[in-house]
C-alpha cells in the first residue's frame, strides 16, 4: 500500500508543478520586459501621474511611496504605478498567449496600494483570438496600506486559441492613487484561492485524501488484530 501511495504523492506533486503560469515575466523579475503599458515608463522617478517603473523599492522610486517588498520573496520586482485620471489608459498588457479551446482559466494579480489616500480599482479585461477587450471584473483594493491582495477572475475560452489580458485602473483620483501590481496569472487553477474552477480537488489534495483513508485502513487492521479472542 505505502508503495502505490508514493507514487500517487509523486503524480500529484509533478502535476501541480506542470501546472504553471501561462503569463510571461508575471512576476517582473525580468524586468520591463514582457508587456506593454499605455503609461509612460519612468524609471528614475514615480513623481508624476501616469508613469510606472519595474523595481524593488517603492520607496526608492516615489519618497511618499510605502515601503513594502515584493509579493514573492519580499525582495524581488514588482511594477509600480503612479495612477493616470484617465481609466481608459491601460496599464499591463500581456502579447497574445496561447491557450486551450474551451477551457475555463483563472486571470489574477496582486495589488498593494502604495498611499493612504484612492487605493485603485483594478479592471481585468481579455481579447480572445485578437478580437476586442471585453472586460472580466473590476475590483477593489480593500485592505490597509501596503498589504497585498489578490484579485481573482475567470473567464472560458469557448472555440478561442489564443488570449492577450489587460490591467487598467479604474481610480480616477489624481491625489494619491498609487500602487503595485505582482504575480500577475493566467492558469487553469487559482493561486489566490487555491484549487481548480468548480471545486474539483487538486492532485495533492486527492493523494492527502487517499494517504488519510490510509491510515484510517491502518488503525483500523491494527485495532482488529489487537482485539481480544473470546471463547464461547
Amino acid at each position: 500500500m505505502t508503495k502505490y501511495l508514493v507514487s500517487i504523492l509523486a503524480l500529484a506533486c509533478a502535476t501541480q508543478a506542470s501546472a504553471g503560469n501561462l503569463v510571461g515575466n508575471g512576476d517582473f523579475e525580468a524586468g520591463n520586459t514582457g508587456f506593454t503599458s499605455d503609461y509612460r515608463h519612468s524609471p528614475a522617478s514615480g513623481l508624476d501621474a501616469g508613469v510606472y517603473a519595474v523595481g524593488a523599492s517603492p520607496t526608492a522610486w516615489h519618497g511618499y511611496f510605502s515601503a513594502i517588498g515584493d509579493h514573492g520573496s519580499g525582495s524581488g520586482n514588482m511594477l509600480l504605478v503612479n495612477g493616470a485620471s484617465d481609466i481608459t489608459k491601460n496599464v499591463w498588457v500581456s502579447g497574445a498567449i496561447a491557450v486551450s479551446a474551451g477551457q475555463d482559466y483563472f486571470f489574477e494579480a496582486f495589488v498593494a496600494s502604495l498611499y493612504p489616500s484612492s487605493p485603485p480599482i483594478l479592471t481585468f479585461l481579455y481579447a480572445l483570438d485578437g478580437g476586442p477587450a471585453q472586460e472580466l471584473a473590476t475590483l477593489s483594493n480593500t485592505l490597509e496600506l501596503g498589504v497585498w491582495e489578490g484579485l481573482s477572475t475567470s473567464f472560458n475560452t469557448g472555440s478561442a486559441t489564443t488570449v492577450q489580458l489587460f490591467l487598467r485602473n479604474a481610480q480616477p483620483a489624481y491625489n494619491g492613487n498609487d500602487f503595485a501590481v505582482d504575480d500577475v496569472y493566467l492558469g487553469t487553477t487559482s493561486i489566490v484561492n487555491p484549487g481548480p474552477i468548480g471545486g474539483v480537488p487538486e492532485p495533492a489534495t486527492w493523494a492527502m485524501m487517499i494517504l488519510g483513508m490510509g491510515a484510517v485502513g491502518g488503525a483500523m487492521r491494527r485495532r482488529k488484530g489487537n482485539m481480544p479472542v473470546s471463547f464461547a
